[in-house]
């Protein structure tokens, strides 16, 4: 046997320094004092091997957890991208969805995957993310407008998780101070074919006409739907950033639930920029379920996740 050293000591430190605040811990010098003690103990009493969750339980009771750390969430749902970031958490979904390459890759193979897998997976992150005291969380990977949303409401506002995530080199996060000028424009069309509500979320494209004959051709139990639109008219600029988008989609979200106070469930239909259906989700309380996020495969409407 032979001891093999890479570096001095101090080096040795700094990339501890490093890599213990990308994994959610303290990184001050009384912190890497705690976590060389650990270790050492660790050795010197034999303790043998060890969970993750032991480890996080050891970690905890020397509070050496960072209270303002940002946790990482990736998915992985239609392709596998390159990021800068080292993931807390990884769920990869890309084969389970049909198609050979990412633009291709809408539905899943299994319709079930939905509300069976994918609600499982990010509930089980929620869950472990609630072991540490941070509750910031950083949102990355490829996924569609449903699944942006479904991790928003996984990790609402209501249970005090702040979100943020990258919008074309931007980060946008849902403590942005509100922008006082974006509310949501709100227009209703009648349907008259049942007791529920659906919801179009037109800011990046007009979407009404494309989810009226969904609901027609398909005769959900729709009694009106409600267009919500920015002032001025959806386009590809319609949400200049995070603190509008914070203010426009709680003014969204209260008339939403103020229209659909007597619906039996809610069907929501949505074109936006990816960051704006996180934010949705995550913001999205309080309103009668159940609740159907649907996704566009280029040609029609599909039914995604249901929240009850």
């Amino acid at each position: 046997m032979r001891w093999v050293q890479s570096g001095p000591e101090s080096g040795i430190r700094e990339d501890a320094v490093a890599l213990m605040r990308l994994a959610g811990l303290r990184s001050d010098d009384a912190a890497v004092e705690l976590g060389i003690a650990y270790i050492r103990e660790l050795v010197t009493d034999g303790v043998g091997p060890r969970t993750r969750d032991q480890l996080r339980d050891d970690l905890a009771a020397r509070d050496m957890f960072a209270g303002d750390a940002e946790l990482v969430l990736a998915v992985d749902a239609i392709d596998w991208p390159s990021s800068p970031h080292h993931a807390h958490a990884r769920l990869d979904w890309v084969d389970r969805f049909e198609g050979a390459e990412a633009r291709a890759r809408y539905r899943t193979v299994d319709g079930e995957d939905w509300n069976g897998l994918f609600r499982a997976d990010l509930q089980r992150v929620r869950e472990q993310f609630e072991a540490y005291p941070t509750r910031r969380v950083h949102v990355t990977g490829a996924m569609r407008l449903a699944v942006n949303f479904a991790v928003g409401f996984e990790l609402p506002d209501v249970r005090r998780w702040v979100l943020s995530t990258d919008q074309r080199g931007t980060i946008w996060r849902t403590e942005a101070q509100p922008s006082t000028e974006a509310t949501a424009s709100l227009s209703k069309v009648d349907v008259q074919q049942g007791e529920e509500v659906a919801v179009a979320v037109a800011l990046s494209n007009d979407i009404s006409d494309d989810v009226l004959d969904y609901l027609r051709d398909h005769r959900l139990p729709v009694s009106r739907l409600l267009v919500l639109t920015p002032e001025g008219g959806p386009g590809p600029s319609s949400v200049p950033d995070d603190g509008w988008l914070v203010n426009w989609a709680h003014s969204a979200r209260d008339q939403v639930r103020a229209s659909a106070r007597r619906a039996t469930g809610v069907h929501l239909f949505m074109s936006a920029p990816a960051g704006a259906a996180l934010f949705l989700g995550h913001r999205w309380n309080t309103i009668p379920g159940p609740l159907t996020v649907y996704d566009f495969d280029g040609r029609e409407y599909f039914p995604t996740f249901t929240f009850v």
